[in-house]
C-alpha cells in the first residue's frame, strides 16, 4: 500500500460540517474507504467516527435525523 501524501497523518478535527458530510455519505451506503477518499481523511479516522457514533445513531433513520437537525 502506498502512502497518499494528500491525506493528513494528523488527527482529524471533526467539525459539525464534517460530521454532517460524513453522515450523509454513510447513510447513502458509501463504504468507509469511499468516505475517507471523499473527505480526504484516513480510513482509520472514518472507522473511529463510525465506532464513536454507532451507539447513538444505530440506525440509518437516526443518522438521517442527526443530519437534518445539524443542517437546520
Amino acid at each position: 500500500m502506498m502512502h497518499n501524501p494528500a491525506i493528513s497523518p494528523l488527527p482529524v478535527l471533526w467539525t459539525n460540517e464534517l460530521i454532517v458530510h460524513f453522515a450523509g455519505l454513510w447513510v447513502s451506503g458509501r463504504t468507509t474507504s469511499e468516505i475517507a477518499k471523499a473527505l480526504n481523511i484516513s480510513r482509520s479516522a472514518v472507522v473511529g467516527k463510525v465506532k464513536s457514533l454507532r451507539p447513538e445513531y444505530a440506525t440509518a433513520s437516526q443518522m438521517h435525523r442527526y443530519v437534518e437537525n445539524a443542517q437546520a
